[in-house]
């Protein structure tokens, strides 16, 4: 007998451990006579989970509540035609009047797997539902005793430990947080005062020094983090999970200023942070930084029980869409170097799961003036220019370099130059401007020659600002040079000078003035 009794016992514990150890698999729940409490620990917010009895279990000794005390696996006389292979029902009967039921010796955990899933509805067509509890963030049901298939709305089996009264177990959820995608959104030019806007979503764009560019930063999140070192023990429902408790954000621009009221926060497409504003008191989101310094979001992801705040909302999925947009004005800075903007992601404040970057570029070109092919185009000083947009109305303006850049123009809509003057000069840059069509405009000529005639500037021919302009020799125009060419001579009027006008005056008054003479002697005759 008591023989016997080590072998029941030592098989039980064999299906008990099998179903522990599988990967993705149903497990036993078994708790004292009537009724334990099923808890997951890390259950998702937004999800359903659900316990399906496939056994019965029966502990044969209730006056032992050791881990170790006998337990057996029993089915209902109704149901044991459902029991196919690698469970065998067997002859014997446990306290319950049920046979009990056994598993081959050497069944492996993928057959268990395969078998409970194929089978678990032919037991229990509903199942028990899980209720989700938003103080501590468990999902529990008060269940039977027995032997159960945990399933969740994330497509993942839960699997549980076998003996104890209360039964916290683990879900196996097995999506990771994306790493973040950050573009740029909208393009708004600063020549046309924003009012030339672009719909586009780009890793990298042209822009002029004091556009507004918008940027929008996409992230999935989730409420819970496998650690990688845990994969190979997930499978028993104990792997290690880290709950988030905050996203954390760091934007580090170059280039450009952030402005920190434009931030808005959405979360499952909910605004939860606006215009420098938290949309929750409780928990809000923190936001600090802007400006030429690091953008820096901390969005609190759980309550003060430890529960989170969010739910994931799509069936089958863990994650949680988080997006971030704000818009940043390109500084002087982008006019002699690239405009790089980098966003890091982590949780809990301490360890990334990604970064991304866009990148922004301003254009340039070198102004030469020049003497014409009769005099060897040699340079020449003594002109002022104005550029015009391509509209050739819209004058722009600058900012003058002083020193060794005295030469340098950087466009700024608000600056106070609107004047190339190179009247001392023969050669100036042209800097942070979009990449467009612009018109240059001969204002004054050098003393001697004639003003140049109004001149197409086509983008094609500006030069990004992180490539070297090309000037082989001052006159072609080569990559990112622009040479006009004055010709000597005064201007002469369109009309050919005084004309023939006063000639026609002229004669026209001596005809008249002939006619009152002949008119005034014939009346004296009469």
């Amino acid at each position: 007998m008591n023989t016997f009794k080590k072998l029941r016992r030592t098989a039980a514990l064999m299906l008990a451990l099998i179903v522990a150890l599988s990967t993705m698999s149903l497990s036993a729940f078994a708790v004292a006579q009537g009724q334990g409490t099923l808890k997951i620990s890390n259950a998702m917010k937004g999800q359903s989970y659900r316990a399906y009895k496939i056994f019965n279990a029966v502990y044969e000794d209730p006056a032992d509540d050791s881990d170790d005390r006998a337990v057996v696996y029993t089915v209902p006389e109704e149901l044991e035609d459902q029991v196919t292979t690698p469970f065998t029902v067997g002859t014997t009967k446990a306290s319950n009047g049920e046979k009990i039921v056994t598993v081959a010796k050497d069944t492996s955990d993928a057959d268990i797997l395969a078998w409970a899933k194929a089978n678990y509805s032919k037991f229990d067509t509903s199942g028990n539902q899980l209720t989700y509890n938003n103080t501590d963030g468990t999902a529990v049901a008060s269940l039977d005793y027995g032997y159960y298939y945990v399933t969740s709305s994330l497509g993942t089996v839960v699997s549980i430990d076998s003996l104890d009264s209360e039964q916290v177990i683990v879900d196996k959820n097995e999506s990771q947080p994306e790493a973040p995608s950050k573009v740029i959104t909208t393009e708004k030019s600063a020549v046309f005062n924003g009012l030339n806007q672009t719909r586009k979503e780009l890793k990298e764009n042209d822009a002029a020094v004091g556009s507004v560019q918008t940027f929008s930063v996409t992230f999935q999140a989730t409420n819970w983090v496998e650690d990688e070192e845990s994969d190979a023990q997930a499978g028993t429902g104990t792997g290690t999970k880290t709950k988030v408790t905050s996203w954390n954000f760091t934007d580090t621009p170059e280039g450009m200023e952030i402005d920190p009221n434009s931030v808005l926060i959405s979360v499952n497409e909910i605004a939860i942070y606006e215009g420098g504003v938290s949309d929750n008191q409780t928990y809000p989101t923190v936001v600090t930084g802007g400006g030429k310094d690091p953008l820096s979001i901390s969005i609190p992801w759980v309550n003060a029980n430890g529960a989170s705040l969010y739910p994931a909302n799509t069936a089958g999925s863990e994650h949680i869409p988080v997006v971030i947009t704000y818009d940043a004005t390109i500084t002087s800075a982008a006019a002699t170097a690239v405009a790089p903007n980098s966003i890091d992601v982590k949780y809990n404040n301490t360890t990334s799961i990604g970064s991304d970057t866009t990148s922004t570029y301003t254009y340039k070109f070198q102004l030469n003036k020049v003497q014409n092919e009769e005099n060897g185009y040699a340079p020449l000083e003594g002109a002022k220019f104005q550029l015009y947009a391509s509209d050739g109305t819209t004058l722009l303006k600058f900012d003058k370099g002083e020193g060794t850049s005295a030469n340098t123009y950087t466009f700024n809509k608000n600056g106070s130059v609107d004047t190339i003057d190179m009247t001392s000069s023969t050669s100036v840059l042209i800097q942070g401007l979009d990449k467009a069509d612009y018109v240059l405009k001969e204002t004054q000529a050098p003393a001697g020659y004639n003003k140049a005639q109004d001149q197409t500037i086509n983008a094609a021919n500006l030069v990004r600002v992180d490539k070297n302009i090309t000037d082989s020799n001052g006159i072609e125009n080569d990559t990112g040079v622009i040479s006009v060419i004055n010709e000597t001579g005064r201007e002469l009027p369109s009309t050919g000078g005084i004309g023939t006008t006063i000639f026609y005056i002229t004669g026209t008054l001596l005809v008249l003035g002939a006619g009152v003479v002949l008119v005034t002697r014939r009346r004296m005759a009469a």
